[in-house]
């Protein structure tokens, strides 16, 4: 190996650990490990169910939870999912009751999401709020914890868990949700579980991307996963490939340009999904929501 080699070598080598040195940086790039295969795998239940609008809103439902247990010295993770849970008892209301409201399940989503956000607000005027509202709305993975990664590993085993556990449901509602009931589904089960699931999804992602950009991680690259496959199980793969792409790529990204960490990996999920958009449109490919497969598998 000549020294031009061995100097751009080394060059290279500096260049991929030196975000990883420290302990932020290496508690960074597992949360973001952790939380790709929830967005990546659910991410694709959202996009295929047409639910994008209801995970983008709920997201902000959660600021109230986080808000509060930043006042009392909690994980964020601990406030969000009371939060989560207010809102989808809000939410269930609602529609259960949205014919004697007049109202539709968009506008339902609205005004409890909106609701929700207001209150999150509200409490931040509160002279003991954590001081620091950007954190909560944008989040701080840099500033993960053992304790945080603990959590995610947790909720995120949850939620793998209960996708596992409800595929077929799943896969029969959002495929073929008029034969569903006679094959044993129940459509109204099956859609209360994928709520439930996006609800742990948010959550767990919350404390890294904060309330107002966890959607981008979420929808983005299960987005572009839809262009390359015709099967959803690889699918899921490449969703998950593209959010830990987007995680540590968001993260280079960060650490050399000095940008916000949050914004950074969602702009870089958001480059993914460009790129296998160009890349369909160019092999003239439609999405798997778009495709209709006689089989689930």
């Amino acid at each position: 190996m000549t020294d031009a080699a061995a100097i751009s070598m080394g060059w290279l080598t500096d260049f991929l650990i030196e975000p990883w040195d420290s302990g932020v940086g290496t508690r960074s790039m597992l949360e973001m490990l952790l939380i790709a295969p929830v967005v990546g795998f659910l991410g694709t239940w959202v996009t295929l169910s047409r639910l994008s609008y209801f995970a983008e809103s709920f997201s902000h439902s959660l600021l109230p939870g986080t808000v509060v247990a930043g006042i009392v010295g909690l994980p964020i993770l601990t406030g969000a999912p009371v939060a989560a849970g207010v809102c989808a008892a809000a939410l269930a209301y609602l529609l259960a009751r949205r014919h004697r409201f007049s109202i539709g399940r968009d506008s339902a989503i609205a005004v409890v999401v909106t609701t929700m956000l207001a209150i999150g607000v509200a409490i931040t005027l509160v002279p003991s709020a954590p001081p620091r509202l950007q954190e909560l709305l944008f989040g701080n993975i840099l500033g993960v914890t053992n304790l945080d990664l603990a959590l995610t590993a947790a909720l995120s085993a949850l939620a793998l868990l209960g996708l596992w556990a409800f595929h077929r449901d799943l896969a029969l509602t959002v495929f073929d949700r008029e034969s569903a009931a006679s094959l044993g589904t129940s459509v109204k089960k099956a859609d209360a579980v994928l709520l439930a699931l996006i609800a742990v999804a948010v959550t767990v992602a919350v404390q890294g991307l904060g309330n107002l950009l966890i959607a981008g991680l979420l929808l983005a690259p299960a987005s572009a996963a839809a262009y390359f496959s015709r099967r959803l199980h690889r699918t899921f793969l490449l969703a998950t490939a593209f959010a830990a792409l987007a995680g540590v790529g968001g993260l280079y990204v960060s650490f050399y340009a000095e940008t916000a960490v949050g914004s950074s990996i969602v702009l870089t999920a958001l480059l993914v999904f460009i790129i296998a958009r160009l890349a369909a449109a160019a092999r003239k490919r439609q999405p798997l929501s778009f495709y209709r497969p006689s089989h689930t598998s």
